[in-house]
């Protein structure tokens, strides 16, 4: 089997997040970043994952859309295994429908360049600017909706004053 290898481009999406480009079995452009996964419903899993997605990853002359969540660090009160688990995965042909899925050697393929990436990419450190960072967007989103939250009230405290002030002003 020829060796896989990716790199990163230098670009990153509208979000941030890195791409990257493989090159081997595997090839195609790919995003990785870190986010924060809740608790679905009907699963056990939640916490900080590495987000890993491509949307024409090549393999045996075929496309394939690919997401996964890998768990690198598990939510308290979770009972994941231990880091490393697919939260969440989608692995179909590009354009082909909900139930076309990859041969087991495209997959296998496929799993072996995210296993790599993993292990590569993921570091206490990134992950610990990612959860930064996710702060950081929280405090403004809610410095945002309080913001928000007292100009609507001050404009309802205005009105109320304005109707009191007729009502005062024009006596039954």
């Amino acid at each position: 089997m020829a060796s896989q290898t990716f790199t990163d481009t230098g670009e990153t999406t509208s979000e941030g997040h890195h791409i990257y480009r493989a090159e081997g079995p595997v090839t195609g452009a790919f995003q990785v970043a870190y986010a924060w996964r809740e608790k679905q419903h009907g699963s056990d899993i939640g916490g900080w994952v590495l987000r890993i997605s491509g949307k024409r990853l090549h393999v045996n002359r075929v496309d394939y859309t690919v997401h996964v969540d890998l768990i690198v660090e598990i939510a308290k009160g979770c009972g994941a295994p231990r880091d490393g688990v697919y939260a969440a995965q989608w692995w179909r042909k590009s354009d082909g429908g909900w139930d076309d899925f990859p041969t087991a050697a495209a997959r296998a393929k496929l799993k072996a360049l995210i296993a790599q990436v993993l292990d590569t990419v993921h570091t206490p450190h990134a992950l610990w600017e990612a959860k930064i960072r996710r702060e950081q967007s929280q405090i403004v989103e809610l410095q945002d909706a309080r913001i928000k939250f007292l100009a609507e009230n001050d404009a309802a405290i205005e009105a109320a004053a304005r109707r009191l002030s007729f009502h005062l002003d024009n006596p039954a």
